[in-house]
């Protein structure tokens, strides 16, 4: 079941950070980056109650399993997180929550790191096209930009 966070809550913040933490730290290693030069690792739970995002969460057995947080921008929406915890990887999940917000917001950007292949073939799955790479000032890590 999919719904809508409440992450202002510090339970629920605290179960958002968890599962991030886990999976970008799964990411980090995927792609040969040292875990403290991966900048989504130094998010703090007050980042996510003070937030203006939208996060919306895979339920299984009323526990958070997967999230997608959605961030209002001037030429329509970006998808600033998308992490599924390693207990429900390669499951269908964030396909599932790619569909969900899909149907609920237009014009939808992306980025991730070029070497996340299986992150990559996912939006490209779903339909997202390449619109350009940058380089991480801070760590020289390679990004890929997608819009839909």
């Amino acid at each position: 079941m999919i719904q809508q966070l409440a992450h202002q809550t510090d339970s629920t913040a605290r179960e958002i950070l968890a599962i991030s933490r886990e999976a970008w730290q799964t990411e980090a290693a995927l792609i040969g980056i040292c875990p403290d030069q991966f900048p989504p690792l130094a998010e703090t739970l007050t980042d996510i109650l003070t937030t203006d995002n939208r996060f919306y969460g895979f339920l299984i057995h009323n526990r958070v399993a997967a999230v997608i947080e959605v961030e209002a921008e001037p030429e329509g929406y970006l998808i600033a997180r998308l992490v599924v915890s390693n207990q429900f990887s390669r499951q269908g999940i964030a396909t599932q929550l790619l569909r969900y917000i899909k149907t609920r917001y237009s014009e939808l950007q992306v980025t991730t790191a070029t070497d996340n292949i299986p992150a990559v073939t996912l939006y490209q799955k779903q339909g997202f096209s390449i619109t350009g790479t940058t380089r991480c000032p801070r760590t020289s890590l390679s990004l890929v930009h997608f819009t839909l």
